[in-house]
């Protein structure tokens, strides 16, 4: 039994095509956003030190200041790493929705093309055993006139059953519809029944009505007896399906190029981000050790004049240990008797 025609929901001007989720483009702005916030808010590498790149030299050294210069880490390169990085996979996710819909168009044209066979089988039974009766036990098919309305809808919600015409697709500058129409099977019941996207407008307000029908499997098909006056490959629908997926094929096809492209970009800025790097950890251990240097010389300068002080007061004050005379500031010997031996 063929699956028959099926209408995904649409609105006014063109066959619906789904886009992404707000949520998605909100996570892709909250991570970016994320991300390029904390690359802002990252300070420069500061330590609190004694200076001593000072402007003036000599002795005076200043608490709570920079004792190494500010150096900012080469953090925006692996930022805007991570933003293509993200970029990148809503590209590779882009480039697989493309890549699913030609396959999906492509399944649905060749289910198009096999169903084609069995409408045009039932058509063609139909008008065979259209000179019998149709209380003739032989008879299974039936040529009927169906009824529908000849109100034009831009939009629709999926497989539509209220009976008119509905705008669908718009291929070769010529905007096609499909026609749902009601009829009554052999027995009086109605059934709804469904075209495919094939009449233009005036062709679907001039349609005539007239269709084939028949019970196959315990289920009520029926088609339009005109869709296979052409072979399938006239069909606009068949014709929009085939076109719609070789779009998609080439769309998937050149988004590998914007993912090659993307991914090379990572790379430099990884490779920029590690040398970068590198670089910053050589200037931050230079800066290191350039104040251990100062420091120690700090250290060695206050010794040494710790150390001519303590030699300064040991020349005042003081008195001989063999003659008890006081020894003048400064002097070596006594002057009373020539030791050098002091209190």
């Amino acid at each position: 039994m063929p699956i028959g025609p099926s209408h995904g929901g649409r609105g006014g001007g063109g066959r619906s095509s789904s886009s992404g989720s707000s949520g998605g483009g909100n996570l892709l702005g909250s991570i970016v956003g994320g991300v390029i916030g904390g690359m802002l808010t990252a300070g420069a590498r500061r330590r609190r030190r004694e200076r001593y790149y000072g402007n003036g030299g000599g002795d005076s050294y200043e608490s709570n200041e920079p004792a190494t210069p500010s150096r900012r880490r080469p953090t925006v390169f692996l930022v805007l790493a991570i933003v293509m990085a993200v970029i990148t996979f809503f590209t590779v996710t882009i480039r697989n929705g493309f890549a699913h819909s030609a396959e999906t168009q492509t399944s649905f044209a060749a289910i198009m093309k096999t169903d084609y066979a069995e409408y045009k089988d039932l058509i063609d039974t139909a008008r065979a055993q259209e000179s019998l009766a149709d209380s003739d036990p032989n008879k299974t098919h039936f040529i009927t006139t169906a009824s529908f309305n000849k109100t034009k809808y831009t939009s629709y919600k999926a497989n539509p059953t209220a009976k008119g015409i509905y705008q669908d697709f718009t291929l070769n500058n010529v905007q096609y519809y499909f026609i749902v129409y009601t009829y009554q099977d052999e027995s009086g019941v109605t059934h709804t029944g469904t075209t495919y996207s094939q009449f233009s407008s005036t062709q679907a307000t001039g349609w005539d009505g007239e269709i084939a029908y028949a019970k196959i499997d315990g289920q009520y098909v029926s088609m339009n007896t005109s869709y296979t006056k052409y072979p399938i490959e006239e069909c606009a629908e068949y014709k929009y399906t085939l076109a719609i997926a070789e779009s998609n094929k080439q769309l998937a096809s050149r988004t590998i190029w914007v993912i090659v492209g993307e991914v090379l970009i990572i790379a430099l800025l990884v490779t920029l981000y590690i040398l970068k790097l590198r670089k910053y950890r050589k200037l931050v251990k230079q800066d290191e050790e350039a104040y251990a240097q100062v420091q120690q010389a700090n250290v060695n300068e206050a010794q040494a004049k710790a150390e001519a002080a303590q030699k300064d007061a040991d020349k005042k004050n003081r008195v001989c240990a063999f003659c008890g005379s006081t020894v003048p500031d400064g002097e070596d010997v006594c002057p009373a008797c020539g030791s050098r031996t002091f209190e």
